[in-house]
């Protein structure tokens, strides 16, 4: 039973960290791109990174 949940929570770390490095590469990519081109070659929706554009934008 251990192992299981050490695996679920192994598992569940690669994911998180994962989805952080594509977010710290969609984050570089906004200052070379346009927010369609970042939405074509991510995994992110056109809404999402404008979200995201204009959240770093605004701090």
């Amino acid at each position: 039973m251990i192992n299981t949940a050490e695996e679920k929570g192994f598992s569940k770390g690669v994911e998180q960290g994962i989805e952080e490095g594509k977010r710290q590469v969609d984050i570089s990519l906004l200052d070379i791109l346009d927010d369609e081109t970042i939405a074509a070659k991510t995994d992110l929706d056109l809404d999402t990174v404008k979200k995201l554009r204009d959240t770093l934008t605004k701090k």
